[in-house]
């Protein structure tokens, strides 16, 4: 069943539009994830550990053929890839953050996923 729904990407450290790029490239090259649309770049600054460098964010539309467990593990993958460390602490720099913030009009929560995204209506570039 394919289910569309919104992705976010947020970068703060090196070639910050480049690091989202990429992962919007990387997510492209899996057959599961089609019709990505991005909607234009925003600075944002960090929401909880304001001691670090401004973000630059944007969202994507998506469509797949994944469930929201394979596409969450897939956008952790990408990040991985791009280098982020798998073991890091919450609310830190980042080169690349992938988030989920809907999966069709389904409502998750696990300990591992939550979607919506519960931080959805903080996030100004949403």
């Amino acid at each position: 069943m394919l289910e569309t729904g919104f992705l976010s990407f947020g970068s703060n450290l090196g070639d910050k539009e480049a690091n989202i790029a990429s992962a919007i490239t990387a997510l492209s090259t899996f057959q599961e994830i089609k019709d990505l649309q991005s909607a234009s770049f925003y600075n944002s600054p960090p929401l909880y550990n304001t001691d670090q460098p401004e973000f630059l964010n944007t969202v994507v539309k998506y469509s797949t053929t994944y469930s929201a467990f394979e596409l969450f593990d897939t956008c952790q993958k990408v990040e991985s890839l791009l280098g982020r460390p798998e073991k890091r602490e919450k609310n830190t720099p980042r080169s690349i953050d992938i988030d989920i913030l809907t999966y069709g009009t389904s409502f998750i929560e696990t300990e591992e996923l939550t979607i919506p995204h519960p931080d959805l209506a903080n996030r100004k570039f949403v």
